[in-house]
């Protein structure tokens, strides 16, 4: 692109020359000349025609070059967009995604401390195990376990030895009272069967 436009550049350079060369000639030349002033008019005539064509050559290819400078620019330009938009997005995305890692590393930092923080719960729990308070702690608490499972077998066994001939003697007296309601109740059944056979006999 640089290059390209020190070549216009430089295009241009001459055909400012060339105008300025122009101006500057002196073309009031009268007829009284002599045959070797007509000869040198000629020549310069030639000279002229020849510039004229370079000229015009040179604004040709000024024009054509401009053009494609033009052309690739709104190339360039077009091209500038594309990537801007593309660009543009891809910031979003980025963005998205840092937000999602941001987040994601939150809660990875909280989870971490949590786990942390049982760690050295656990640590200390260990810790006091493995001393000896605790394994002494942990005999005087199995030593009690142990003394109030002999206490409640002997209250056990005690209220067993205690109860026991009462419950006997209970369940004696229960079925005692099943017999007396099973021979009251077949007392009954014959007094209702002989009032039916008296109601029976009232009716005839």
């Amino acid at each position: 692109m640089i290059k390209n436009w020190k070549h216009i550049t430089c295009t241009w350079l001459n055909f400012n020359r060339f105008l300025q060369m122009l101006l500057t000639m002196d073309l009031s030349l009268t007829k009284s000349q002599n045959k070797s002033e007509q000869i040198d008019q000629n020549d310069e005539d030639i000279d002229l025609a020849k510039e004229r064509e370079l000229l015009a050559s040179l604004i040709a290819k000024l024009k054509c070059e401009i053009d494609e400078s033009k052309n690739r620019n709104t190339f360039l330009e077009t091209s500038n967009q594309v990537l801007v938009e593309k660009l543009k997005s891809e910031i979003a995305d980025f963005k998205n995604t840092n937000k999602s890692l941001t987040e994601a590393n939150n809660k990875l930092s909280v989870e971490n401390d949590q786990l942390y923080a049982d760690y050295e719960k656990s640590k200390a729990e260990l810790q006091r195990h493995n001393s000896v308070e605790y394994a002494s702690e942990m005999e005087l608490e199995c030593a009690k376990a142990k003394g109030d499972l002999l206490s409640y077998k002997m209250e056990y066994q005690m209220a067993y030895n205690k109860y026991t001939p009462t419950i006997n003697d209970l369940n004696q007296t229960i079925l005692e009272l099943k017999h007396k309601l099973s021979v009251q109740q077949d007392t009954i059944s014959i007094l209702k069967q002989q009032k039916d056979a008296q109601i029976k006999l009232y009716k005839t």
